[in-house]
């Protein structure tokens, strides 16, 4: 069971039965001290690793110095990211 942002889950203590994602957050607990920090941090951590990978590619592209590197590095990039989905 996946539990994402805002949502809550129950599990028994003594496992007499299966956790269950609650319908809501109970009221009864509340957003801790660090809570701010990590709103958004997924969004400017998937920002930074695209930029920087744009960056290290077209690095790549530019130490290329003829078109059959420069193919083989488009190839390569190509293939990397087949694999990664």
């Amino acid at each position: 069971m996946e539990i994402g942002p805002g949502e809550a889950a129950f599990a028994p203590l003594r496992g007499e039965r299966a956790p269950r994602k609650l319908p809501q957050v109970p009221k009864f607990f509340p957003k801790g001290n660090s809570d701010q920090i990590f709103d958004g941090l997924h969004n400017a951590v998937q920002k930074e690793m695209l930029e920087g990978r744009a960056d290290r590619i077209k690095t790549l592209l530019q130490k290329a110095d003829t078109p059959a590197k420069r193919e083989a590095v488009k190839n390569a990039i190509k293939q990397r990211m087949r694999n990664r989905n």
